[in-house]
């Protein structure tokens, strides 16, 4: 079915787009999804939990590893998952130990209550997704299940195009740095002057 176009679709005042528009919708759907994930852990047992620290334990390998490989696998800083870690291991679901090779850094292990969370997870997400298939049906939630596959691997090329973008960008600032050096030593010691340089 073709689209309108847009002169014939509906008008929307400011207001209307504020509130409606897709990345709007979008956060709005994943909240609903995380409070919905919420009241499934308590149900299943783990009331002391909340999404946050459920993100954590997933990234969390069987034979551990370290608080700044959980950083980088949930997009947080260091810091942050060094405070989220020690939240979870007073919660008793991790330990940490330290490094034999550096003692600067811990390794993050689930206890057995951990790998018990980990064990119901499963249970726990496909409650959450049956809640979202209640209301808009299967075929539909396997359509969005698609849908946001394709724009998920985009956002996942985007983002690793960026952050080669950005080490290219701060090499490429060492090397000029470095070309300066090289022509100051070039002019008998007395350095050439830089345009557009103070």
């Amino acid at each position: 079915m073709a689209r309108k176009p847009l002169a014939a679709r509906k008008a929307r005042s400011p207001g209307d787009f504020r509130h409606e528009n897709l990345g709007r919708l979008l956060i709005e759907s994943f909240r609903y999804f995380r409070e919905r994930t919420l009241i499934n852990l308590r149900a299943h047992g783990f009331k002391d939990l909340n999404p946050v620290h459920a993100a954590m334990l997933r990234r969390v390998d069987e034979g551990g590893n370290h608080v700044s490989d959980i950083a980088v696998r949930m997009g947080v800083t260091k810091q942050a998952a060094a405070q989220l870690v020690a939240r979870v291991e007073e919660l008793g679901y991790v330990t940490c130990r330290s490094d034999p090779d550096d003692s600067r850094k811990k390794t993050v292990l689930c206890t057995a209550r951990g790998k018990r969370f980990l064990g119901s997870l499963e249970g726990v997400v496909s409650d959450s997704v049956q809640d979202i298939a209640t209301i808009i049906g299967d075929g539909r939630l396997r359509e969005l299940e698609e849908t946001l596959k394709l724009i998920a691997a985009r956002g996942r090329i985007a983002l690793a195009d960026n952050q080669r973008e950005r080490v290219g960008d701060a090499g490429g600032s060492v090397g000029a740095g470095q070309q300066a050096r090289k022509r100051t030593s070039a002019g008998n010691g007395r350095a050439r002057p830089q345009v557009g340089r103070k």
